[in-house]
């Protein structure tokens, strides 16, 4: 477990290394000539900057790697794509970088401990796991363009997974730092995502109108956020268990299924703007599928009535009961595939209309011709 500190740029092949020793570049450049044999080495480059080189297929995957002071191309400039790592760590000084493009794969990477420090700037390649580091606004990966399996926020503010994915994500998870998302800005493709501990961290920031997200959870602390705002695709967003744990919280775009939670205002989806196919009420009163709706009409197939709480503002469509309480007094109108609950109280002037095409899929059709007519 021997520190070894270059005095020149080196040849790895050169190096007299022994299991679990660490490599200390001390500003010099160390060139990966041949794969080493030996396991468990650390690179590290705490003082002056150091760089490390690729030319030749390097299989490392217990080899771990720190960032220090680079502050331009990284610590490696280029990962290449027959190359692999086990890890990548940020820099230990404001805008310090490990990698700057990945074309290869990395095991684990985590932004740095000084402020707007990142493992990789552009990957391009697979990483295993990238997380925010201890760093205020550091980041595990600056822009996706590959794959990333796991992205998770960090502990400090605007701690990031990734900040801009176009690329693949198979989770992304919020932190426990303020604005600490699991994902800042998707445009590409993720499985799920779920909300944090942190104040205001989402699993998903922005879901532009290209990105598709999977699974949208609440998490499981107060307000803890799937995604904050979704202008693409959602398959389903799931409410979480704790208060205003909301699976998505403005759609814009497309949700296939909203299901509340089990938690007090944690719903599937907070405000509809765009289209959602199916809403569902959760287990806890105030667990709506969809609470504002101002979008397109959407299939209610909620044995509770909570489906969707407020519509278009001053219309609500209900499937069988409508939650027992009060209806607000700017509904005007109220479409019902059955009688409302005798604990509904209509604290304004609502008409009450009961549909007569049942509460099948004749009824639904009913919901979606009259919601066409009003312009929803």
């Amino acid at each position: 477990m021997a520190t070894i500190t270059l005095t020149a740029n080196t040849d790895v092949s050169a190096l007299s290394l022994a299991n679990d020793d660490t490599i200390d570049l001390a500003g010099f450049v160390l060139t990966f000539d041949v794969q080493p044999t030996v396991t468990g080495i650390q690179v590290t480059t705490p003082g002056t900057a150091g760089t490390c080189v690729f030319p030749v297929a390097c299989v490392i995957p217990t080899w771990d790697f720190f960032g220090g002071s680079n502050t331009t191309a990284g610590m490696i400039g280029t990962l290449p794509a027959n190359c692999e790592i086990g890890s990548i760590t940020g820099g230990t000084i404001a805008n310090s970088r490990g990698i700057g493009t990945n074309d290869g794969t990395v095991g684990t990477a985590t932004g740095g401990t000084a402020s707007d420090t990142y493992a990789i700037l552009t990957n391009n390649g697979t990483v295993g796991a990238s997380s925010g580091g201890i760093g205020v606004a550091s980041a595990g990966v600056i822009t996706n363009n590959g794959t990333v399996d796991t992205s998770n926020g960090g502990s400090a503010l605007n701690s990031l997974g990734v900040r801009d994915n176009n690329g693949t994500i198979e989770t992304a998870t919020a932190g426990s730092g303020n604005n600490s998302d699991g994902c800042r800005d998707n445009n590409g493709s993720i499985g799920t995502v779920t909300g944090g501990s942190g104040t205001t961290a989402y699993g998903l920031s922005i879901n532009n109108a290209s990105g598709t997200v999977g699974t949208a959870n609440g998490g499981t602390a107060n307000n803890a956020i799937g995604v904050n705002t979704n202008n693409g695709a959602v398959g389903i967003a799931n409410g979480g268990s704790v208060f205003g744990a909301i699976g998505v919280v403005i759609n814009n775009g497309s949700v296939a299924t909203a299901n509340g939670g089990s938690g007090d205002l944690a719903g599937g989806v907070n405000t509809n703007n765009g289209t959602v196919n199916a809403a569902n009420g959760g287990s806890f009163s105030t667990a709506y599928g969809v609470r504002f709706n101002n979008g397109l009409s959407l299939r209610l197939s909620d044995s509770t009535g909570r489906g969707v709480f407020i519509w278009n503002g001053v219309t609500c469509f209900v499937e069988g009961p409508f939650i027992d309480g009060i209806i607000p007094s700017n509904i005007k109108t109220i479409y019902s595939l059955g009688p409302l609950s005798e604990n509904a109280t209509i604290a304004g002037d609502a008409t009450v209309i009961t549909l007569s095409e049942g509460t099948g899929t004749a009824g639904f059709t009913g919901i979606r011709a009259i919601s066409r007519r009003l312009g929803t």
